[in-house]
């Protein structure tokens, strides 16, 4: 028996340590020669599998900090900070989500080398470690609120905070805002959840920057979109049914990316979803903190009217961090279960 669980886990150790040749072999010979294209080339050189965006926060470092929009700012302090070098800012991305690896493994008591597996096999999870981006500090600020759950050490709090702040504004009080709800009756999840549909449905016409983004997004159609996009947000700010709109955006936010991805998501995303309701009732569910964030965050994402995978990519490591726990129960709510 022994020897049959030593084999199983140097599996997963073997897979992880491919992949991450693999992730470094990528690296240094794809994305760091573009990278290093930009002084010459810019960001019409781009390739398909970088992190977005990367060319824009790279031409943003030279600026000031104080004149930096604050949605770039997270990315371009990480170039500035080391200088713009690129293989630093990888190993510091890298570095990071070991150390949340080895937390996840003390705290939570998953396999390590099989839950990095499962992140790095994903193609649009590591790219998004080859370059400046927002999603990757996303990602690992949620994999640190995840463990602080389990945790409860201050250290794992603060560099979910911190890495949040640095992202979008959006994702900051989202993090604020479980911190803060989390320890309220879990009786009153369902109840919070409906409450922020509730009242998004009454003000979305109203949110920052939402009259902009409507704007955008009608210039924007194209003959592949069908409107359906455009016709979604109707629904919500002209006629305040932003309830329905939820499902179909986040349907279409998944959807939107490579093949590939779609099945690996799908897959987990359809796993959850057969474990969530194996369960006679939704609140207990609910108690489970993993699956309450990731209600909020889905919440988050279908206000956004514009369909794309780099926005529904942290709800992976949630699903699989959902799908590896051997049952429902986390730590803080497993005596009220």
């Amino acid at each position: 028996m022994k020897k049959k669980i030593n084999l199983y886990a140097f599996k997963w150790i073997i897979s992880f340590f491919i992949l991450l040749l693999s992730c470094l072999f990528l690296y240094m010979f794809m994305i760091k020669p573009w990278l290093m294209s930009f002084d010459t080339f810019g960001a019409e050189d781009a390739i398909s599998i970088s992190p977005a965006d990367t060319f824009t926060y790279w031409s943003h470092a030279s600026d000031p900090l104080i004149l930096v929009p604050y949605n770039l700012i997270g990315p371009v302090s990480v170039i500035k900070v080391f200088n713009g070098n690129f293989d630093l800012i990888f190993l510091f991305y890298i570095l990071l989500f070991l150390f949340a690896l080895k937390s996840i493994y003390k705290y939570i008591g998953l396999n390590p080398f099989q839950f990095a597996t499962f992140m790095f096999i994903n193609p649009l999870i590591m790219f998004q470690f080859f370059a400046p981006n927002k999603e990757i500090l996303i990602i690992i600020s949620m994999l640190f609120i995840i463990i602080y759950i389990y945790s409860n050490k201050k250290i794992h709090l603060f560099l979910s905070l911190i890495l949040a702040a640095f992202t979008k504004p959006e994702f900051f009080v989202l993090v604020l805002f479980f911190i803060l709800i989390r320890n309220l009756n879990n009786k009153l999840r369902p109840i919070i959840l409906i409450g922020m549909i509730l009242f998004f449905t009454l003000f979305y016409s109203v949110l920052p920057n939402m009259e902009s983004q409507s704007e955008v997004l009608l210039r924007g159609q194209t003959n592949a979109s069908l409107g359906v996009t455009v016709f979604l947000q109707n629904l919500a700010v002209k006629y305040y049914l932003y309830p329905i709109v939820i499902v179909p955006r986040i349907f279409l936010t998944m959807f939107e990316s490579s093949t590939f991805f779609i099945i690996i998501s799908g897959i987990f995303f359809l796993l959850s979803l057969i474990k969530v309701f194996s369960k006679s009732r939704l609140s207990l569910n609910l108690n489970n903190d993993i699956y309450f964030i990731g209600c909020i965050f889905l919440i988050m994402v279908s206000i956004v009217p514009f369909p794309h995978h780099r926005y529904i990519l942290p709800i992976y490591p949630l699903l699989l961090i959902f799908l590896l726990q051997p049952n429902l129960k986390n730590k803080k709510n497993s005596s009220k279960i």
